[in-house]
């Protein structure tokens, strides 16, 4: 078993509160995606453990052990552009994006996670820059091939600096299932505080804690998801930064989604929508 490529959390990813309470455990299992060849069957995996706990803080529900994300991400198998339903996913993503900021050429879109291009491609159809990150080698040299432009590595604040060099500030950041991956949630918010243009958007989804607690969806708790996000403990995030989340819209991908906007606190375009208030009752 090795331990060595694992970290125990001791205090919470966002308030760092050392009130974690562990609430369920599946012991120990090969991480995600590891698929094994029928002559491998007789040897052995390696194993991760794999507990779930709760920020009695700030209530964040996350992993209690992160695995190496390397292990995990460097050579990544999952496409989204075999799943017809995340390509339609997608595209209606590009068009509402365009509607709600009333987007215009050259602006510049960025997908942080973004495999192998499949959501930039979308953007790209309706005519705008688009610059990608992800950390899977496999799936850049896919996406370059395809002609999107995609830096490598695991998005933080110098991969932001290097993509505003040469290009410019995004009108545009989102990140469809990579928030909850992050281990670092404060260095990641930094980094598109940086990238972000002042009157741009940040756009985030990921599948949403009560839809996995009360649709029983254990399956969906693995190695790569280190967190399991209800709105409380976003807010408490953001309340550290220089973002705001102004929106926030459920959806049924993934077995129940949420999709969160954001805005710098200094942006006044976009107001706070009132049905905010509900998913903070949850």
């Amino acid at each position: 078993m090795e331990y060595d490529s694992v970290q125990k959390i001791n205090s919470c990813r966002i308030c760092n509160s050392s009130s974690l309470i562990d609430f369920l455990s599946f012991g120990n299992l090969p991480i995600p995606n590891s698929f094994i060849k029928r002559d491998e069957l007789d040897k052995k995996e390696n194993l991760y453990p794999l507990t779930v706990c709760l920020c009695n803080s700030c209530k964040l529900v996350q992993l209690r052990y992160v695995v190496n994300p390397q292990i995990m991400f460097d050579n990544y198998l999952y496409i989204p552009s075999s799943s017809q339903t995340r390509l339609r996913h997608f595209k209606d993503l590009a068009i509402k994006t365009k509607q709600l900021i009333n987007l215009t050429k050259p602006a510049l879109i960025v997908d942080i996670g973004s495999n192998d291009g499949s959501l930039l491609n979308c953007f790209k159809n309706l005519g705008f820059d688009v610059v990608g990150v992800d950390p899977a080698e496999n799936l850049v040299r896919i996406a370059k091939f395809n002609g999107i432009e995609t830096f490598l590595g695991y998005f933080n604040t110098t991969i932001a600096r290097k993509i505003v060099k040469k290009n410019k500030r995004a009108s545009v950041i989102t990140s469809t299932n990579v928030v909850a991956h992050v281990a670092n949630l404060h260095e990641f918010l930094r980094g598109i505080e940086l990238l972000l243009d002042d009157d741009g958007i940040f756009i985030c989804q990921f599948p949403y804690l009560l839809d996995l607690l009360e649709k029983r969806q254990f399956d969906t708790i693995y190695h790569e998801h280190l967190s399991y996000f209800s709105l409380k403990p976003l807010q408490i995030l953001a309340e550290g930064s220089k973002l705001q989340i102004f929106d926030i819209e459920r959806n049924d991908l993934d077995g129940g989604s949420i999709r969160v906007y954001w805005k710098k606190k200094s942006n006044l375009e976009f107001t706070i929508y009132k049905d905010i208030d509900n998913f903070l009752k949850v």
